[in-house]
């Protein structure tokens, strides 16, 4: 079954803009997952429709900027965004660029730019997530695996652990406690070939010749 198409929010202030940029996303294969003119309706939106990519206008009418929008979605979606527009001056850019966009086009665009900007932000958004989701499995898993360190005070006679939480503990017990090791129990082949010799004696059966 294939892939259902990816939706994007446009958020754009002037009227025949949007309209122009919903026909390219279309034309391109994406759906549209809304449309808004402000930051406040853009912050709804995406909290609502949920979208794969929003492409932000920075001028906006009516209260906060696009690059203010941007930074309200994205604390409360992981969620990328391309910035759309027509102004590239350095204040506009170094502000653009502390918001973490996935993308910047100038405006008047084309539809190729539009589509390779939006591939490269999907795939990098895809990349970013599964990235994100290792490090965290590595995370547990190093948590998981705890490692036994420190001074440890052994009796000399019973060899047992001084365990400050569980008291004088034998040592498969204290690393069962404090680590995810399991024992099973076996000889060793001195301890075996001892126990031969030791029951030999006590039957009195002579041991083959090794």
């Amino acid at each position: 079954m294939p892939a259902a198409p990816d939706r994007i929010l446009i958020v754009e202030d002037e009227q025949l803009v949007a309209l122009d940029l919903e026909g390219t996303l279309r034309d391109l294969g994406y759906q549209i997952a809304g449309h808004a003119a402000t930051a406040d309706e853009a912050v709804a939106i995406a909290n609502r429709e949920q979208p794969d990519l929003v492409l932000m206008d920075v001028n906006l009418g009516g209260g906060d900027d696009g690059i203010t929008a941007a930074g309200r979605i994205r604390k409360e979606r992981d969620v990328p965004i391309i910035f759309v527009t027509a102004y590239d001056d350095e204040t506009t850019l170094i502000r653009a660029q502390i918001s973490e966009p996935y993308g910047f086009i100038l405006k008047p665009y084309q539809p190729r730019e539009i589509r390779a900007c939006i591939r490269m932000a999907l795939y990098h958004h895809v990349m970013q997530r599964e990235r994100a989701r290792i490090k965290q499995e590595l995370s547990d898993a190093l948590a998981e695996n705890r490692v036994l360190q420190g001074l440890l005070t052994i009796c000399g006679q019973c060899r047992k652990i001084d365990d400050r939480e569980n008291g004088w503990v034998s040592l498969e017990r204290y690393v069962e406690l404090h680590s995810l090791a399991k024992f099973s129990h076996g000889l060793c082949p001195t301890c075996a070939k001892a126990y031969l010799d030791d029951f030999h004696r006590q039957t009195r059966t002579p041991l083959p010749p090794t």
